[in-house]
């Protein structure tokens, strides 16, 4: 949180005060930045887009419970195959010879 906070700030105050401040190192927070973003973040990010999706597109009306159910309405509901036979293309589908 505190280097979040540092990095989101940084263009306004210089980093090695804002580091004092909150008791943070300058160091941390340069390795903090080269790091990768960890599973659990992307994850976070992902839930943060979906869940603005679905108040937007509730022209945000939507609050907290009626996003969940949204959400867990999503995910109940899988993506299933069409039903029935697959179709035959090509010159098998119409029983004539090549």
């Amino acid at each position: 949180m505190k280097f979040q906070f540092i990095k989101d700030h940084r263009e306004h105050f210089p980093v090695r005060p804002m580091c004092r401040v909150l008791d943070a190192s300058p160091s941390g927070f340069y390795d903090w930045l080269r790091r990768p973003e960890g599973p659990r973040a992307a994850e976070d990010r992902v839930l943060v887009e979906k869940i603005q999706a679905v108040h937007s597109e509730s022209r945000r009306t939507y609050g907290s419970p009626r996003v969940h159910a949204s959400l867990a309405l999503a995910v109940a509901e899988p993506q299933l195959p069409p039903r029935g036979r697959p179709r035959a293309t090509g010159s098998a589908a119409s029983g004539w010879p090549d």
